[in-house]
C-alpha cells in the first residue's frame, strides 16, 4: 500500500530522463540505486563523443571525472617503457574511471577509444563529490559498490596469481 500512495507522489520521468536512469542503473556502481537516488546525478551527466584512437585521458592525469561507457569500445592499458600492455577493453555499457570517487587521485592507466566511435557520459569529480557530501546515502552507496568493484578485482588478481606462481611477487603490491 505505502509504494502505491509513494508512486503517486513521485514525479514521472522525461523519457529522456528514464533512458539515462535506466543507463546508470545497468551499471555496476548504480545498480542498487533506486531512481530517486540516480536524478541528482543526472544534470551533470555530460555525454560525449568520441573518435577511433581518441585519448578519454592518460595514465598519471588528474582523475578529474567518472567515465560511463554508453556505445562503443575503450581499450585500458598501461604504458611500459614505448610499449602499451593491454589491460581491458570497455565495451558499452560500462564505466571506467573508478578512481575519481577518491579524492586527489591520478590515473592509473591510459584509455583509448578503439571502435569507430564511442559515446560517453562523463560525470565531473567535482559533482559526483558534491551529490556525496550532500546524499549520504548515495555516498554510502557509491563507495560501498566501488569497494564491491575493487574487491572483485583483487579476487581475480589472486586467483591469477595463484595460477601463475612466480610471475611477481605479491608482496611487493602490500
Amino acid at each position: 500500500m505505502i509504494d502505491k500512495v509513494k508512486s503517486v507522489f513521485t514525479p514521472k520521468l522525461e523519457a529522456k530522463d528514464r533512458a539515462k536512469v535506466d543507463f546508470l542503473k545497468s551499471l555496476v556502481l548504480f545498480s542498487d540505486f533506486s531512481d530517486q537516488e540516480c536524478l541528482p546525478f543526472l544534470s551533470f551527466i555530460y555525454e560525449r563523443s568520441y573518435k577511433k584512437n581518441e585519448v578519454v585521458f592518460f595514465r598519471d592525469d588528474a582523475s578529474q571525472a567518472l567515465y560511463l561507457l554508453k556505445k562503443g569500445r575503450v581499450e585500458l592499458s598501461l604504458d611500459i617503457g614505448d610499449k602499451d600492455e593491454h589491460l581491458y577493453t570497455c565495451e558499452g555499457p560500462s564505466v571506467f574511471g573508478l578512481n575519481s570517487l577518491i579524492k586527489d587521485r591520478r590515473r592509473d592507466f591510459n584509455a583509448v577509444v578503439t571502435s569507430e566511435k564511442a559515446s560517453i557520459y562523463v560525470i565531473p569529480h567535482s559533482d559526483i563529490f558534491s551529490i556525496m557530501d550532500s546524499e549520504p546515502v548515495i555516498k554510502g552507496k557509491l563507495l560501498y559498490n566501488l569497494a564491491k568493484t575493487y574487491d572483485f578485482m583483487f579476487e581475480r588478481l589472486f586467483d591469477i596469481y595463484r595460477s601463475n606462481i612466480g610471475f611477481f611477487e605479491l608482496r611487493k603490491v602490500f
